[in-house]
């Protein structure tokens, strides 16, 4: 990727690129580096990455790429390696994640040898599969592959 922009630290506000979800839902990213490719619209955010959405959720990675549509307006997220996130009390693990902005959905992914992608709730159920997707507004949540553990002295559902 040719880089329009390098440094050794990047905070990148980006509320004004069109994000969705409501005036109150400001986006933000930081990270160690960022190179931006303004003719592709694509930023690649390296080294401790964080994301911030409104005021209850937030995504960490190794390594995040944001893709614009268009000039100015965010249209997807994808996060790589060690990644989680939390919305509200929720709280995911996987492999990669990606962050889709009109639909307010994320799809988390678990990789082979690395595990699956977990979701839980502290105190609630935990939820595993190969793909784990949920959105942020509406709470729903798919699983494919998935495995449910219930709070009930750590036993799968199998177990019951």
């Amino acid at each position: 990727m040719t880089a329009a922009l390098a440094a050794t630290f990047a905070a990148f506000q980006l509320a004004e690129f069109g994000l969705g979800g409501g005036a109150d839902k400001a986006l933000s990213v930081a990270s160690r580096r960022c190179d931006f490719d303004r003719r592709q619209g694509v930023a690649l955010f390296e080294g401790a990455v964080r994301v911030d959405y409104g005021a209850d959720c937030t995504m960490c990675a190794d390594r995040l790429f944001v893709f614009f549509d268009g000039t100015n307006d965010v249209d997807r997220i994808d996060a790589e390696g060690s990644v989680t996130v939390t919305n509200g009390a929720r709280v995911g693990s996987c492999a990669s994640a990606a962050f889709a902005r009109r639909s307010g959905m994320v799809e988390m992914r678990g990789r082979e040898g690395s595990g699956p992608a977990r979701l839980s709730e502290p105190g609630a159920s935990e939820v595993s599969g190969r793909r784990i997707r949920f959105w942020l507004e509406a709470g729903q949540v798919e699983i494919d592959g998935a495995e449910i553990l219930v709070n009930k002295g750590g036993r799968s559902v199998k177990d019951l």
